[in-house]
Order: structure tokens, then sequence, then C-alpha cells
């Protein structure tokens, strides 16, 4: 067995000259027989391996009973789920897990630290594009952003990416997450420990610099959106002066870094509600719902009397991967009642949380804005945001537009393209969204102001005279003024 040699699957590491095992980043505990028994199936992966032989592999020189080898393979499908590994019957196993990527482990083991723990149980589903086109970006770009909303999945595509991408990384890769603090000493900080870098305590910054000249490393930024201006400024610096540096900063907005390439995660795709059990797990969004669902229990029966309510229920969660999960994981193997059925999952904690945490990075006026876009369903014109918003003291027409941006920028409002684009809360934004509403004592008068914007929605279109020569957008996301 090579002293130090990384395999990558699906969400799991295997660090062979540590003898670690990493899900989702983080360690995991495994017995050394069980290790070494997935490290000889690793390495010869490409057949079937007998008990014999694993035999020889895991108990050199020794004696054993042949019923050690399945015991083994018990504990690995207990760990890692049952489709890890094969029984070739009368033959032996044979590993059957996802696509192995083979790296040195000094550019794997930099992957580890500070990575936050994800759901160990099932594989990431449908990003396959997203990552690819991430890969090949990081080839001819120094700093990708990785955005999009709330529970899509930014953090585990990012992880799985940096896997996928550490053997281009020989010097090192690097994980700062921002959510506990977003400033230059945590960035400054997490690169120097991660990379081994002693700071000189009077100019900590312009000593990783020096550090940094002649290395060539992979810096993933995950929660941007705590710190962009902040974060913003660092990346600048440390690209201007560290020429050797890549950035994927992964949050609910981009940057605008110069030269930053931007990648929005989308939710995931979701069949039409007639098509039938068999082809319904052809879709990214039901075969995460049945993948969690059976890893919360017995095998989920996803036939053609539970497909259509499955789908709905995908549907109405907007393709979101982490409400799908926590939606999936609470029925379970539990019969659905139907499309019409409460979906209790609709807020989940954790995404209620994420939420909550961009709903505070807001200003009062975009605060103001989300909460009275609740009442709408569907898509929405720029001209209801606006008369939504129409009369407060202080917030004009372009006060309505800048916080527009600004929502749209931080991804709690989605543009739905066309001529003109129209806008749009995601079913868990709104939810959450309505609540602050209510908080704030403004349904009725946001009702009343809905009402008035669907009234003259439906009146003859004559612009009004102050609104015939206006000056040019102050955002590409607002086509339609």
């Amino acid at each position: 067995m090579p002293p130090a040699t990384c395999y990558a699957f699906d969400n799991v590491e295997l660090l062979t000259g540590e003898r670690r095992l990493l899900v989702d980043g983080q360690p995991k505990p495994v017995g050394a027989r069980a290790f070494q028994v997935l490290v000889t199936l690793l390495e010869q992966r490409d057949r079937v391996v007998s008990k014999d032989e694993l035999l020889d592999a895991v108990w050199p020189n020794l004696v054993v009973e042949q019923n050690n080898v399945p015991v083994q393979i018990a504990a690995l499908r207990k760990l890692l789920g049952p489709s890890v590994v094969s029984t070739v019957p009368g033959r032996g196993y044979k590993y059957s897990g996802g696509p192995v990527r083979t790296t040195s482990a000094a550019a794997s083991a930099t992957a580890a630290p500070a990575r936050p723990a994800g759901d160990t149980a099932v594989p990431l589903v449908g990003r396959s594009a997203d990552l690819r086109r991430l890969a090949d970006l990081l080839t001819t770009h120094r700093a990708i952003a990785l955005t999009g909303p709330g529970g899509i999945g930014k953090t585990r595509v990012a992880q799985r990416l940096l896997c996928d991408v550490a053997h281009r990384y020989p010097q090192g890769t690097v994980w700062i997450d921002l959510a506990p603090a977003g400033d230059e000493v945590t960035i400054v900080g997490t690169i120097a420990r991660t990379l081994g870098i002693e700071l000189r305590p009077d100019e900590p910054f312009e000593s990783l610099l020096h550090a940094l000249q002649a290395k060539h490393v992979l810096v993933i930024v995950d929660h941007v959106e705590v710190a962009p201006d902040e974060t913003a400024r660092t990346v600048q610096v440390l690209m201007r002066r560290a020429p050797g540096l890549s950035f994927l900063l992964s949050g609910q907005m981009c940057l605008r870094l110069r030269d930053e390439q931007v990648v929005r995660l989308g939710g995931l795709p979701v069949p039409e509600a007639s098509v039938p059990a068999r082809d319904a797990l052809d879709f990214p969004a039901v075969a995460l719902y049945a993948a969690h669902a059976r890893a919360a229990g017995e095998p989920f029966p996803l036939d053609d009397e539970h497909v259509g309510a499955v789908v709905e229920l995908c549907r109405r969660l907007d393709g979101i991967p982490l409400a799908i999960g926590l939606a999936a994981s609470r029925r379970g193997a539990q019969p659905l009642a139907g499309p019409d059925a409460e979906a209790p999952s609709t807020r989940p904690r954790s995404l209620r949380q994420a939420l909550a945490r961009s709903h505070d990075l807001l200003a009062e006026r975009e605060r103001k804005l989300l909460r009275r876009l609740s009442v709408f369903e569907g898509d929405v014109p720029l001209s209801a945001v606006l008369r939504i918003m129409a009369g407060d003291d202080g917030i004009d027409t372009w006060a309505t537009l800048d916080a527009l941006t600004e929502l749209v920028d931080r991804s709690l409002v989605l543009v739905v393209p066309g001529e003109p684009p129209r806008y749009r809360l995601l079913a868990c934004t709104r939810h959450f969204a309505t609540e602050q509403l209510e908080l704030a004592g403004e349904t009725t008068d946001s009702l009343r102001r809905h009402a008035q914007a669907l009234a003259e929605a439906d009146a003859p279109a004559t612009p009004a005279p102050d609104t015939v020569q206006r000056p040019a957008p102050p955002s590409p996301h607002l086509q339609s003024v």
C-alpha cells in the first residue's frame, strides 16, 4: 500500500498514510481490518477480489476463519452505505461506489480542516454538470463565485470540488468557513495554519504574502455573505500579491471582483406531475428524495401510487436539496397523503436558520421589501414591486430598485428571465418572509398594497409622464426599468 495516498469517492476520503477515514470532511471511526479491506478493494477496484486475497492482504501470515471477511464488509456497509461494496456470489467482493480519484496525501490532508459536517448517508445528487463547469473554470480563472440561495447545496458542491481538484494543487488546499467570524484575521490565520506558515506577530499579513509568493494553492472561502466587503478586499490583495493563489468563493452573493466568474446553483430538476415512477427517478430532485427516505429507515416504495405526491412536494420545495432531504427523512417510508398534504419541512430548522442569518445581514429597507414581497404568489412584475413600497417615507423608486438589487445579489429574490424579467421568492424564503411580515404588523397594509398593484396591472398600460425618460437602471438584473 502506498504510504501517502488519498482515495476519494462520493463524499468519502481515505488517507492511507494517516489511516484516517473522512466522510464529508469529518473523521469517522473505523477498525484497522475494515480500513485495510476497503483499501484493498479500492486498489483492485477494476476486478473482483476473492476472500482468500482479502485474507492475505488484511491478515498476512495469520490463519483466520473466512467469515472474518464478511464481518468487515458488513462494518464498511454500515458506515458508508450498502452500495459501496458488492458481493459477487462464488467469487468474492468488488468496490461499487462512485468514481475514485487518487491523490497524494499531502494535497488531500489540507482539505480536512474546518469543513462542516454534511449528510454522510446520501451522496451528492444532480450536480455533475456544475462540478465539471467549476473544475474547468479553475483551469483558466483565479476567482470563481459559487452562489445560490440557502439550502441549495453550495457547501457540499464546494467540498466535492475540493476533493476532485486537490491533485492539481500539490502545495495545498485551504478551506475557510466565515460563518463563525468573517474578517481578515480569519482568512489570514486559516491559510497560514493550514499550510504551516509561521506569521510574524508584527506583520502577519505581509509575512503570509511573502510565504505565498511561489505557492500554487486553492483557497475555498464559504459563507462570504457574512462579511462581503472585508472578504473582497482581503482576497483582492492576496490575488494581486500572490499570483499562485486561486479562490472559490461560496455564498449567497458574489463579491464582484475583477475577472470573477459566477456559477449560480439552482434547484434540482423536477419532472412533470404525470411522469411514471420508473422515469421519475431519472430526475435529481426525486432521486434525492428517495435516497434520503431510504437512509431514514425502510426502503421507500416509490411506485405509481406515490410518485405524484413526491413530485408535487419536490416542486413546492423548489428543488432545494436541503428542504427535500429533511422532508424525506421526516416522512421516512410512510405513505404520502397526496399532493395537497401539508409539507412539514417547507421551513426546516437548519434552512430557517440560514434564512434568518441572511435576513440579519440586510438593511431595514431590504428587510421591508422582502417581507412585503411575501404577499405575492408566483412571479412578480417590476411595477408591482415598486407599488408595494410606494408612499413610504424615505423610500422612493430608486431606493426600492437598490433594495431589489441587493436582494437579488444575495439570492433572496430570483430573477425570472423574460422580456421584461419578473421576480419571485422561493417557497421557503416566502414562508420565512411571511412570518417576518406578521411580526412587523404589516400584513393588512401589505395586502392592501398587493390589491392596488393587481388593480393597476389590469388598467390600460399608459406610462406616467415622469417614467418615460428614465435613465439606465442601476443593475443588469433590472432590465425591465
